[in-house]
Order: structure tokens, then C-alpha cells, then sequence
């Protein structure tokens, strides 16, 4: 009826009349596939200890930087990869962590260590990284008291953008848009999940295409010749900080 148009909202409200609300109801699955196993690297509750080891390994060390670069020399993250807990992992076409020559090729490392910048909890200074005052204070929190402080930090920041880390996907922006935004679309979407439970990540992507698939494109736009930008971008696992 509307074929390259928008549909009128006079018939959007007409529809709405007769067609029920969808509710949003999870599947839960019983245990992962076999092949599903091997893409999640499942962190539970030494996510915040993992924080702390890097905090007091720059406290302990200090960590060089490369020169003129404000991001840690290849000696830095192979240090600080041997003290988490839950090790980076790395893509099997870039080898193990001690082939990586490239900050920006990390995944855990460098989600941790942005939001410890985020969070103000490291400075670098003189071309070394250090922990901060704040820093001191973090170590003293519970664990929940920690994983809200570095939260809150990354739904705000500017400086973490994500569709940055995509090499998967070539799209041109009009605009980095307002990255806090659609967090906050993320994170309302993952409040409606099962708590402890695995669920399809198909099913959890379906739910954001019915309610919110625009979210994405509406903050970053796009010039008209890209058709690989959309609301997916976002959820995809290499674009997660941590």
C-alpha cells in the first residue's frame, strides 16, 4: 500500500486498535551448543578482580606507553594480560597475545584498560601508566559497589566509541552520534532477559529490530551509500568494551 513511503501515523494508530501488543517473553536454553561454547568467554564474578589486578599492577609497575601515543606498549599489555584472571582472548587469525603487535588488536585488555581511563582510576604521565587517587578508594568498594562505579563511567563516556572497534562492517557516518543513547537502548533490552539463564542471541537481536531498530542509525545517520550501517552494528561481540 505504502511501497517506499512511510506508513501515515492516522493508519499506525488505526492498526494499533486491532493488532495486540507483542510481550516480551524469553526462550531459555537448557545449555549451549557445542560450536556456541567456544565464541563466549563467560567471566561471572572475577569481572571486577580482573580490574583490580591491572590497578595494582600499575601501581606496582610502571607501564610505558608507546612513544608519542597515549595507548600501552606491546610490554605493557603482555603484562597485564598475566595478571587477569580471565586472559584476553585472541582471534585465531592474529595468533596467541604474544603475536599481537597492536594495542588496538586486544579485546579484554582493551576494554578493561579504556574504562579504567574512563573511570579515572589510571593516569598516564611521563609516558608511563599509573594508578590514580581514585584508584585507592575503588580497591576499598564491594563488588557491586565496583562494577556500578566503572558502569556509570561507560554509559557517559565520549571518548569510547564503538562502532569504532567494527572491522567486520564498512559503513559511512554522517555523524559518532550520541553513543550514551544507544547504550541505554542495550542495556533496557538486556533488563527484559532472564537473569542466570543462556538465551538466543537471535531472539535478543529480534526483540531490538521489533521495538527499537532504528536506535543506531537514528544518533549516527548515514549518506545513503552504505547499506551494511543498522541497528546490529552495536551488538555485535567484537564492539562490546568488555
Amino acid at each position: 500500500m505504502f511501497v517506499g513511503q512511510t506508513v501515515p501515523q492516522q493508519v499506525k494508530d488505526l492498526l494499533k486498535k486491532y493488532i495486540p501488543p507483542i510481550l516480551i517473553k524469553y526462550e531459555v536454553l537448557e545449555q549451549l551448543t557445542e560450536d556456541s561454547k567456544k565464541q563466549f568467554h563467560m567471566i561471572g564474578e572475577s569481572f571486577a578482580e580482573d580490574f583490580c589486578g591491572v590497578i595494582n599492577l600499575a601501581r606496582n609497575i610502571r607501564l610505558p606507553l608507546i612513544p608519542g601515543e597515549q595507548s600501552p606498549s606491546k610490554s605493557s599489555f603482555v603484562q597485564i594480560n598475566s595478571v587477569l584472571l580471565n586472559k584476553d582472548f585472541v582471534f585465531e587469525w592474529l595468533g596467541g597475545i604474544d603475536d599481537i603487535q597492536s594495542f588496538e588488536d586486544t579485546n579484554r585488555i582493551y576494554g578493561i584498560y579504556m574504562l579504567l581511563r574512563e573511570a579515572e582510576l589510571i593516569s598516564e604521565n611521563d609516558g608511563k601508566v599509573n594508578s590514580s587517587e581514585k584508584a585507592k578508594e575503588f580497591l576499598d568498594l564491594r563488588i557491586e559497589e565496583k562494577c556500578r562505579y566503572v558502569f556509570e563511567h561507560y554509559m557517559k563516556s565520549q571518548r569510547i566509541y564503538e562502532l569504532g572497534r567494527i572491522t567486520e562492517s564498512e559503513y559511512h557516518a554522517e555523524t559518532n552520534g550520541n553513543m550514551t543513547e544507544c547504550r541505554t537502548i542495550i542495556i533496557k533490552h538486556l533488563k527484559n532477559c532472564p537473569v542466570g539463564m543462556w538465551i538466543s542471541t537471535s531472539q535478543f537481536i529480534d526483540y531490538i529490530k521489533i521495538f527499537d531498530k532504528k536506535f543506531l542509525i537514528d544518533q549516527v545517520e548515514y549518506n545513503g551509500r552504505t547499506a551494511t550501517l543498522g541497528f546490529g552494528a552495536l551488538c555485535t561481540e567484537s564492539s562490546l568494551p568488555t
